[in-house]
């Protein structure tokens, strides 16, 4: 008979409680784990902690805020665009994190830095949104894939360049001058 590590019983309860669409703080997860696990006396923080981590590193659970859960779609259970974009994704929120900074301390180099930065971040923003599209749009038209991949020919539409401007130039624009007013600040 095989015995389950402590950080399975512990990764199996929070998947078992956590619901598609509802946040949950650390302290509830923890609380859960405490009361239902086998094992509970065994049941250390550092234990709980390695499987939250563990989770949210494999996609089950997504980090909403610090402290904050929400279940996520197992590694597992996703397709290559959905385990692209949840990777661009994770990237991008760290990237943010890791600049946030005091703008008092900086020095002309570092502003002329994030600068660029800012630039390759919106850019790669847009980037995901074009992936996301692009995913919703095939499963809009139930396709797996391109007509042009299976042989068939497609007539190209003209550019609608106002159809354009509501959509992904809108949104990058609309992130730069966010992120603008956040240098400033």
């Amino acid at each position: 008979m095989c015995m389950k590590s402590l950080s399975e019983i512990a990764k199996d309860v929070i998947r078992g409680y956590m619901e598609n669409g509802r946040e949950y703080d650390r302290k509830e997860l923890v609380a859960e784990i405490k009361e239902k696990a086998e094992r509970k006396e065994e049941m250390t923080d550092g234990v709980i902690a390695g499987a939250i981590k563990m989770l949210t590193a494999s996609g089950e659970m997504e980090v909403v805020t610090r402290g904050k859960y929400k279940k996520g779609i197992a590694g597992k259970d996703q397709n290559m665009q959905e385990r692209v974009t949840a990777l661009f994704h994770k990237f991008k929120t760290d990237l943010d994190k890791m600049c946030m900074v005091n703008a008092l301390q900086l020095k002309e180099n570092d502003l002329q830095f994030i600068s660029k930065l800012n630039e390759i971040s919106n850019s790669l923003e847009a980037s995901i949104w074009e992936l996301e599209d692009f995913g919703k749009e095939r499963e809009v038209s139930g396709t797996e894939q391109a007509p042009e991949a299976r042989g068939e020919e497609v007539e190209k539409e003209p550019v609608n360049e106002k159809k354009e401007a509501g959509g992904k130039k809108e949104k990058k624009e609309q992130k730069e001058k966010e992120n603008n007013k956040a240098e400033v600040a």
